[in-house]
């Protein structure tokens, strides 16, 4: 019966959608006579309700232009997320693509968010986002008000800065006291990001302890927080990421239902304590340095249990470190490399020696994160020196951020030979760190994307048969 449902709700869509597209100046009389109706508005309001209700917001929003009745029923029924994303503008200024007058921007961008959340009636909604340099306290506290108050499940506040210069100045604190009250709404929420948000410890104990339904903790460039620790064993919370919180000086996990685990950041002490579902760890910077010099421990201790692994290493020289013999991961069955790559000397192999002690693993990803030089050496066929290892479940092989440097093209003729199982190679040339976002489709036209998908192409000759190919 829904799926019945679902189907007559699209078809009326959609009929709705090719009617309003039908030149003007093409129809005749007698279609204009029929299609001049507004047939959306004559639609049963559960029906318009229930459409959506399935819709995001930039989607609701477009079509409502469609029907009078249907911009009214927006703002009555609209319960998914909210999400005031401008972060495509922040981009454009940091790339000097367009010169903006900031503050009249921000007034802007304030000014839409409030306009709209007068206008919602609905008594919940699925998540609310902001991202934007926004730097009004009071519209901020309302804005986190206004989630919490419609049980909304996922609240994000990216408030990256427009100023690089200004990252660590008039930082917006986290207020805490708008979700310890007796009557908050908060226990519905699952999911907290807050990146260039200030949070102290008090704030965070104040999140684990009132947020009861809380799975997903992203922290992200929050320089207020010295120490982290997670007290109660028994905590929903199943992701966690740390990245960029400089000032952390000590930090404590445990949690039996924690899964994942990111860091990003300094040299820190971590304790982990009853942590038995952990199955995905992500490290990077400086602390992966020091995981590195250690010899792993840190990674080796759950090597019975990880699942997915990603190391991010911000330091080329690094790999002259990486331990040459490591032991079995038993489980292991996702290994994500980023590194830096540009030098002409510099090579990725010495970390191969993780994809050895891994006899299951079915998926390598190998992401550029630096590039100390600004083009790519022609093409150089390297010799496989390491082809008496074989990695016999590895079935896909992607490079991200991809520009043909020679360490890059070392590495996958290293794994064309070494992998006979290989079924999918993937070459994307878009910067990882925009993979995912709103500005992906930006940094797609930038020439040096471009100009590294074409360089992708031209290793097409190359690639044996059988293996699905494929260049973003």
């Amino acid at each position: 019966m829904q799926d019945h449902l679902r189907d007559r709700n699209r078809a009326a869509l959609l009929s709705c959608v090719q009617n309003r597209r039908l030149d003007d100046h093409t129809r005749d009389a007698t279609r204009v006579k029929y299609y001049s109706q507004d047939r959306i508005s004559s639609l049963p309001e559960d029906i318009v309700a229930n459409i959506l209700s399935r819709l995001t917001m930039k989607e609701a929003m477009r079509t409502s232009i469609l029907s009078s009745k249907w911009r009214l029923l927006f703002w009555t029924h609209f319960s998914g997320s909210l999400d005031f994303d401008a972060s495509p503008l922040i981009f454009k200024i940091h790339k000097k693509l367009v010169r903006e007058p900031t503050e009249a921007k921000r007034m802007d961008f304030v000014n839409w968010v409030n306009t709209t959340l007068e206008c919602i009636q609905s008594p919940t909604i699925e998540g609310f986002r902001v991202g934007f340099d926004v730097k009004s306290k009071p519209d901020l506290d309302t804005w986190i008000s206004f989630a919490v108050s419609k049980r909304a499940k996922s609240l994000e506040l990216d408030l990256t800065k427009i100023e690089l210069s200004s990252n660590l100045f008039g930082r917006f604190l986290f207020p805490a006291h708008l979700i310890s009250g007796p009557n908050t709404n908060i226990a519905c929420l699952s999911s907290l990001c807050l990146k260039n948000v200030d949070v102290t410890e008090e704030a965070l104990d104040s999140i684990l302890t009132h947020c009861t339904s809380l799975e997903v903790l992203r922290l992200h460039d929050t320089v207020a927080l010295k120490r982290f620790r997670i007290s109660d064993p028994s905590i929903t919370l199943k992701c966690l990421e740390l990245t960029r919180c400089n000032c952390l000086e000590d930090v404590e996990i445990s949690g039996v239902n924690l899964v994942s685990f990111k860091f990003i950041g300094l040299e820190v002490d971590i304790r982990y304590t009853n942590v038995p579902r952990l199955a995905k760890l992500s490290f990077g910077a400086l602390y992966l340095n020091q995981v590195i010099y250690q010899q792993l421990e840190q990674v080796i201790r759950f090597r019975l249990q990880l699942q997915i692994l990603i190391l991010d290493v911000n330091s080329d020289w690094m790999a002259d470190v990486f331990p040459k013999y490591i032991p079995e991961f038993t489980n292991l069955k996702h290994f994500e490399l980023g590194s830096s790559i540009g030098a002409e000397d510099h090579s990725l192999l010495p970390f191969t020696s993780l994809l050895k002690a891994s006899p299951l693993l079915q998926k390598f990803t190998v992401k550029a994160l630096f590039r100390w030089a600004p083009n790519p050496p022609p093409y150089t066929e390297f010799a496989n020196h390491l082809s008496e290892h074989v990695y016999p479940c590895l079935k896909v092989v992607e490079f991200k951020g991809f520009m043909g440097f020679p360490a890059e093209i070392q590495m996958l003729f290293h794994l064309l030979e070494s992998a006979p199982a290989l079924e999918k190679l993937t070459i994307d040339a878009c910067r990882p760190r925009y993979l995912g976002s709103t500005l992906e489709p930006i940094a797609r036209e930038l020439e040096e994307c471009r100009n590294a998908r074409l360089r992708a192409v031209e290793l097409q000759p190359k690639i044996p048969p059988g293996i699905d190919f494929m260049v973003i």
